[in-house]
């Protein structure tokens, strides 16, 4: 078989490089970040792939496909059609879950029909038990199982707290004053104090701030998030009211936008969750209805199928052994990627993006297609050490079905187990996009110009730290409650660096994310009983992989704030002062000097009707984003647009005069950001380019002492030399007086810190226990944590 032959790739930062991928194969391509894995797999590949398929299958199509730009690339040769198993969510609907894109949804339906009994004789069919079918969905959900609620915590704060200090979160809310100045007068109208903490008002006066509407309206003038004035004349609504209202209105998208931050799902008060109307919950098999079935863990559904085999009746057991073979061999296909913990009712928009990537992944293992060529992303992510052997089953099964893998990965055993490895580089950015070895993993190992290979090999390692640093001081949760995890203790050692480590659904995030951040920056007990050492922390800080902005025009620059120290340089150049411009001429989000027709993006955006938005560049601005006027501004013979251009490196370089810009340019560096370009759109970062970005803001502020970081898996899509750059980092931030939580499945991260909270035994309803505490070595002494065996080999390798 012919290999896949791509010749002279140009994509993005790819250095005209020509490659060889093995038909029948598995290849990873590796690289510290911004080598140019990406470029060349999706962007180049996969793109190509796509785009041919589109094209072959009619003429009818060429006005779609001639929308599609072609790669930038001489040719690809041998190409196979191609699957993309990638961590990006393209699935948003809420209707969508594990059961309906796995199938096993539709056989449990069909078992229902065929084996099912209810109070009547009534036949069914499929159809009667699909919560997407109007005529048996429950009417008050429409088939959902969830309903919105106001979350009170979300919108009262601190109570110990004035109005005047924001009290009220949902006065916060926007940009604009516009609920600062109508407070203030409904305030100053009913007698109300602003100043004292809003658990010191009358009762009657706090009621009516959350539950009340004014007798009259008041005329205000206030400022809009464009900075301009506009006046007013509205009537005072409370907090809770005006909410409750909106809620009415939940299913027009902009209402649903601007307060779904304020709001909470429940079960459905009608059907309990279950989705159905009432008469179909009665049609039973073994005394579960169709519902209370879908809701079950996987493994655990898995058990009721084995058992059901064995007791359905003689007349039956046919159709119930072909249906639940069908159930079971895609529910075994699940827990090899160590998802047995999510249910088939679970939604598709919950899942991060390593578990709907490995649940379509186990979705091909049921479809036995061959002659395809699999492109995945980081399909390790978000997964235990345990559950990398099966990660490494489930590709060679498909390899072994006559199909081509091609993977970006770090992790070294899934490296090790592979035919092939292309390793990218040297750097990234600018500096990448050449490819520095390729081969079987033994001949990368042996190859001196791969840093990878050095440390598959050994020759480079991340050191175990010699000292862990020990406390004195701790932050004792108490009676933990939520999920599944059931009332336990934690203790937390403040001042260090420590690891939440577990299979993925032990209830690490569910800690984090819906206990202990935010009983924290609530300072109230949030589904615990008690916490004691609270005033210990002055601010908890979440530093997790959210777009660090949401428009495009959002960048590296503005978001750390290197942005505004730069317009500052050039607003003080002799020609600007001259020209009469200010600081705010610099900046391509305010009228005056930026480009009108772009708006300062540089870009404009086309809408397409059925399909994603495209972006031309600016022809009135050529995609400089500022009028002529402020390009001539020149600051070492650089204009601005010119800075914007620069990598991270280039800038660090170019304002060697300027401290304060290279203090924070040297964080993003340490980081291993030095190849992003300082106007880079924030919505083009990966999650974990976007995390190290909020981190190396937080380095950079040198005073922020007393502070508890949490970071959830910060590892991810980082190469082994990235990674030991972002524990060096992480150990600077603990050292300066802060404390930081990382829940985390990297080893090598783990073996790290200075102290292990591991969780579990398992997934689901079987995890949320604190299984072993203590550091490193005493995790392996213990031997009660899966982690153990692990963390024996990495600490072995510490000379």
């Amino acid at each position: 078989m012919k290999n896949i032959e791509v010749i002279s790739a140009r994509e993005n930062n790819l250095k005209d490089i020509s490659v060889y991928i093995p038909v029948n194969k598995i290849t990873v391509v590796t690289g510290v970040s911004g080598s140019g894995k990406s470029s060349l797999v999706f962007d180049t590949i996969y793109a190509e792939s796509e785009r041919m398929f589109l094209e072959s299958i009619s003429t009818n199509m060429q006005n779609i496909t001639s929308m599609f730009s072609k790669p930038n690339v001489y040719s690809i040769n041998n190409l196979l059609p191609s699957i993309a198993i990638s961590q990006k969510h393209t699935n948003r609907n809420p209707r969508s879950s594990v059961g309906t894109i796995t199938d096993i949804s539709r056989f449990i339906r069909l078992l229902f029909a065929r084996v099912g009994k209810g109070t009547s004789d009534q036949l069914y069919n499929e159809g009667d038990f699909s919560y997407n079918n109007p005529k048996v969905w429950c009417d008050t959900c429409r088939g959902t199982g969830e309903s919105y609620l106001i979350d009170y915590s979300k919108v009262i704060g601190d109570e110990n707290e004035s109005l005047k200090e924001g009290a009220i979160l949902y006065w916060k809310q926007s940009s604009d004053n516009y609920y600062e100045i109508l407070l203030k007068e409904a305030c100053e109208y009913y007698n109300i104090n602003m100043n004292i903490p809003i658990k010191d008002l009358e009762k009657d006066k706090f009621n009516f701030l959350l539950n009340g509407k004014s007798d009259c309206k008041f005329k205000i003038r206030y400022k809009n998030y464009k900075n301009k004035y506009r006046t007013k004349s509205v009537e005072f609504k409370g907090a809770l009211l005006e909410l409750k209202e909106k809620l009415q209105d939940i299913d027009t998208p902009s209402t649903y936008k601007s307060i779904q931050k304020y709001l909470k799902k429940d079960k459905c008060y009608r059907c309990n969750g279950l989705r159905l109307k009432q008469e179909i919950l009665t049609v039973k098999i073994c005394d579960e209805n169709i519902s209370t079935l879908e809701q079950k863990p996987l493994l655990e559904l898995k058990k009721w199928m084995l058992k059901l085999k064995e007791n359905i009746d003689t007349s039956k057991k046919q159709v119930v052994y072909d249906i639940s073979q069908e159930i079971i061999k895609r529910i075994n296909n699940l827990e090899q990627l160590g998802l047995g913990y999510l249910s088939l009712s679970r939604s598709v928009p919950t899942l991060s993006g390593g578990e709907a990537q490995r649940v379509r992944l186990a979705n091909q293992l049921a479809c036995n297609l061959s002659g395809l060529l699999y492109v995945l992303d980081e399909p390790t992510m978000g997964l235990h050490s345990s559950d990398i052997d099966g990660i490494n089953r489930i590709l060679h099964t498909l390899k072994d079905k006559g199909n081509t893998i091609l993977l970006v990965e770090h992790n070294s055993d899934i490296m090790l187990s592979a035919d092939n490895i292309i390793d990218m580089g040297v750097g990234g950015g600018i500096y990448g996009g050449t490819i520095v070895s390729e081969g079987s993993p033994n001949k990368i190992k042996n190859d001196d110009k791969s840093l990878t290979g050095k440390y598959l090999s050994g020759k480079e390692r991340i050191d175990t730290p010699s000292i862990r640093r020990k406390s004195d001081s701790y932050l004792f949760i108490q009676g933990a409650n939520y999920n599944n995890i059931q009332e336990e203790d934690f203790a937390i050692p403040l001042h260090s660096l420590v690891s939440i480590t577990g299979v993925s659904g032990a209830g690490k995030s569910t800690f984090t994310d819906e206990i202990l951040e935010p009983s924290l920056s609530q300072k109230k007990n949030i589904n615990c009983g008690k916490i004691e050492g609270a005033e210990r922390i002055k601010k908890v800080v979440k530093v997790d992989q959210n777009p660090i902005g949401r428009s495009p025009k959002s960048n590296v620059a503005t978001f750390t704030g290197i942005f505004d120290l730069i317009r500052d340089l050039y607003s003080k150049a002799d020609l600007a002062k001259k020209k009469g411009l200010t600081k705010s001429h610099f900046s391509f989000n305010l009228s005056g000097g930026r480009c009108e027709k772009c708006q300062g993006s540089g870009q404009i955006k086309i809408d397409m009707s059925f399909m994603a938005d495209t972006y031309i560049l600016c022809d009135e601005c050529n995609g400089k984003r500022y009028t002529n006027d402020v390009l001539e501004i020149m600051y070492n013979e650089k204009n601005i647009s010119d800075v914007l251009e620069m990598t991270v490196l280039e800038a660090y370089e170019f304002f060697n005069r300027t401290k304060k810009v290279r203090s924070i340019l040297k964080c993003l560096i340490d980081v291993g950001l030095n190849y992003i370009k300082l106007g880079q759109s924030a919505v083009t970062l990966s999650g974990g380019e976007a995390q190290r970005v909020k981190l190396a803001k937080y380095l950079s502020d040198d005073s922020a002492t007393g502070n508890l970081y949490i970071l959830d898996e910060p590892t991810v899509g980082l190469h082994f030399h990235d990674i030991k750059k972002l524990i060096s980092l992480m150990n600077e931030i603990v050292d300066r007086g802060n404390s930081m939580i990382v829940v985390e499945h990297n080893i090598e991260l783990i073996k790290s810190s200075d102290y292990i909270i591991d969780m579990g035994p398992k997934g689901g309803p079987e995890g949320g226990q604190i299984i072993d505490v203590g550091t490193p070595e005493e995790i392996v002494k213990n031997r009660k944590a899966l982690i153990a065996d692990n963390l024996i080999e990495s600490l072995d390798k510490k000379e």
